[in-house]
Order: C-alpha cells, then structure tokens, then sequence
C-alpha cells in the first residue's frame, strides 16, 4: 500500500507530465495556427496583386474609350483636334494615366504588406515550434525541483 508521500510523489510527477503535454502541445498548436495564416495572407497577396492588375487593365480601357469619345465628340462637332480641344483630350488621357499608376502603386503596397505579414507569420510559427521544446520541458523540470526540494512545502526532506 502506498502512504501519503508516494501519492504526493505519484501525484506530482503525473500532474508535471500532463502539463508538460499540454504546454507543448499548445504552442505546437499555436505554430499551426500561424503556419495557416502564413498561407492565407500569402494567397490574399496573390489575389491583390490579381485584382491590382485587372482594375489598372480595366481603367486603361475606360480611358482608350473617353479619349476615342473626345475625339468623336470633337470631330462631330467641326472642332479641329487642336489648340485647347487637343489641351483637353491629352490632359484627360494624362489623368487617366496617373490613375493607372496609383491604382499599381496601392494595389503593389496592398500585396507587399501582406506578403510581409505572411513571413512574420511563418517566423512566429517557427518561434511557437522552438518554445514548444521549453513549454514541455519546464513543468518537468518544476516537477523535478519541487522533489528535490520536499514535495514543494509538503514538509518533507527540504522543507
């Protein structure tokens, strides 16, 4: 039959395995947590840079077809294409350009940042696997240490 002292023993040792289980396989879920939103922000920035190009391809061509209407317009009109008719329809075509550029440059930062919280993503995923080690390793070790030590206060050896 067992005393009091090797059921504290018993009781500790199986209690610092189950948190040692536990605080590892914790952080090893933490990892794949963050391995998962690694790939979501990834494809997140594969789908901006997507949506980048189809809204800049998608802008130029409403500003071929405002240019190709100016010109109709001025044509049908018996306007020359010069002078402050042509001013007008180059000025239109210079802000059609500079909304494509914005539109690339937005859509390009939208991806970058992304793609960066993806990689810090993954750098934590890999930090949780490494802590994994020490979260299942430190209530062995606490276990051990309050044996060593008296049962933690239990009013043995040390204590």
């Amino acid at each position: 039959m067992c005393g009091p002292t090797e059921l504290a023993v018993t009781a500790m040792l199986v209690g610092g395995g189950m948190s040692a289980i536990s605080g590892y396989q914790e952080q090893q879920a933490l990892a794949d947590q963050s391995e998962a939103n690694s790939k979501l922000l990834k494809r997140q920035s594969l789908l901006e840079r997507d949506a980048t190009s189809f809204e800049r391809e998608r802008s130029k061509e409403q500003a071929d077809r405002l240019a190709a209407k100016q010109v109709g317009a001025a044509s049908a009109s018996g306007f020359q294409i010069d002078g402050s008719t042509l001013d007008f329809i180059e000025s239109s075509a210079v802000e059609g350009d500079l909304d494509l550029q914005s539109i690339a440059y937005n859509g390009g930062i939208k991806a970058d940042n992304l793609k960066l919280q993806s990689r810090q993503e993954l750098y934590n995923s890999k930090s949780q696997r490494k802590g994994a080690i020490f979260a299942g390793l430190a209530p062995i070790i606490e276990t051990a240490a309050k044996l060593g030590t008296g049962f933690g206060g239990m009013g043995g050896a040390g204590g």
